[in-house]
């Protein structure tokens, strides 16, 4: 009895010193300990694995966070895409599968560096022969080399290797490029275009046209020369006139309600960011209406010349007599281009007549006049 006791006790610590020793045993591999370095927007691996222990094993996050955007799967392997950069530390617990499990846990890190991206969106548009400028900007490097991968970049540019992109361009055209970066490990492109046009001007319109207040204004349409050709308008309103306004096929159009000489302000834009300004002189004569309102005593016989005169109105003025509307003395005709009232009176009377000038707009005006006939003194009998 004492015998088979002594053989059970030195069983039991066999067994016991068994489990302890495959307990001391379970660990992480030393390949576990080091996790890569990651960077985001790049897809990331990274496997736990144990030595020890009963297999399979399982793996679980007990404390802190991976990096965002990455998950630890059950059996060890750490993958997804980074979104954010930094230092994350977090621990993990490894179990095996004993009927009552094994267990050890260890702290790691793993740093995600940021992603060496370019981030300048678009290059402005350049003039030729004028100096031109263009820090190109970007994150996640340190020593970066610059170059163009594609395309040709406008003659007469440079780029350095601090990204500076500059020069005094010389010839018209539209480059299209890319520009390529990398720290020896990363690198990113950016394709980039810059439109070289000549420069921007306002083309003043070669004729003006005639206006009047209340007649509607020939359409004035505004033109420019240079940039890309797609241009938009603007019309300071302090400086356009009442009545008229900028259609939305870049003319001045309207009825213009004041007179006066206006110097309209007008702003060109093109779609590639350029603009230029200018001005637009436009001359609204008032309605016509006639001037004249009195005119003198004749007397038969005796010459009489009246020039009828009108204010405002558009060139070139038309005269007549209103028919049923009175008449002239007898010997007086008008001139109806020059609006002279001209003759020798042959008969005494007071003579109403109605007159009408029409100008180059086809715009009346009328007045009522009147000329008084005297007759001669009779002579005295001797």
């Amino acid at each position: 009895m004492t015998r088979r006791f002594t053989k059970l006790l030195l069983l039991g610590a066999v067994v016991a010193g068994i489990v302890t020793a495959t307990a001391a045993a379970l660990a992480f591999t030393d390949a576990s300990f080091f996790p890569s370095e990651g960077e985001v927007g790049t897809p990331y691996q990274h496997r736990f694995d144990a030595r020890g222990g009963s297999p399979p094993y399982t793996f679980v996050v007990l404390s802190g966070a991976l990096p965002p955007g990455l998950t630890l799967r059950s059996d060890g392997l750490v993958s997804g895409t980074p979104t954010q950069s930094g230092s994350f530390s977090f621990w993990v617990e490894l179990t095996d599968s004993w009927t009552t499990p094994l267990r050890a846990q260890r702290e790691f890190t793993i740093a995600i560096a940021p992603d060496l991206r370019i981030t300048t969106e678009g290059a402005p548009a350049a003039t030729p022969g004028t100096p031109y400028s263009l820090q190109l900007t970007w994150v996640g490097g340190g020593t970066i080399t610059w170059s163009v991968s594609a395309g040709v970049l406008p003659p007469g540019f440079t780029l350095d290797q601090s990204g500076l992109l500059q020069g005094t361009p010389t010839t018209v055209g539209l480059y299209d490029f890319t520009i390529f970066i990398t720290d020896g490990k990363r690198s990113d492109t950016k394709r980039l275009l810059i439109a070289v046009r000549n420069k921007l001007a306002f083309a003043p319109p070669g004729a003006v046209p005639a206006a009047e207040v209340g007649v509607e204004l020939t359409p004035l349409p505004l033109t420019a020369t240079g940039g890309s050709e797609k241009y938009t308008w603007e019309v300071d309103p302090l400086t356009l006139p009442g009545g008229l306004r900028l259609d939305t096929e870049a003319r001045i159009v309207g009825t213009p309600r004041v007179a006066g000489t206006f110097a309209i302000a007008v702003t060109v834009k093109d779609d590639e960011g350029r603009s230029a300004t200018g001005e637009v002189a436009l001359t609204i004569a008032p309605k016509l209406r006639i001037a004249t309102r009195r005119l003198p005593q004749s007397k038969v016989g005796n010459p009489f010349s009246v020039e009828l005169s009108v204010l405002g109105g558009v060139e070139p003025i038309r005269w007549r007599a209103v028919k049923g509307e009175g008449r002239f003395p007898p010997g007086v005709r008008l001139n109806r281009k020059t609006g002279l009232l001209a003759g020798k009176p042959r008969k005494p009377g007071r003579y109403r007549f109605v007159i009408e000038a029409t100008d180059g707009f086809k715009v009346t005006a009328q007045r009522t006049l009147t000329i008084v006939v005297r007759a001669l003194p009779r002579a005295k009998k001797a």
